[in-house]
């Protein structure tokens, strides 16, 4: 799923990847083709995307392809 917040951000906003097929580069490619369409279709020439800090393959996905920590949120549970 991806969404375009003005002419020049688009943003990754879900990627999921079946936890049986997992291992095989189907989230790159998925993240791959989201880019894509968000610079032929929509002009983006920037892109964004939230990840959970916990989830250690997507963080490794997403830094791998350039994606680097802009903004670190925290939530706290009582």
């Amino acid at each position: 799923w991806t969404k375009v917040h003005d002419d020049e951000l688009g943003e990754i906003y879900i990627i999921g990847v079946d936890p049986g097929h997992q291992g095989r580069g189907l989230g790159k490619l998925m993240v791959l083709a989201g880019l894509d369409h968000l610079h032929r279709a929509r002009g983006s020439t920037m892109g964004m995307l939230y990840v959970d800090a916990e989830n250690g393959s997507a963080v490794r996905l997403y830094s791998s392809l350039g994606f680097h920590t802009v903004e670190f949120s925290r939530c706290f549970l009582a």
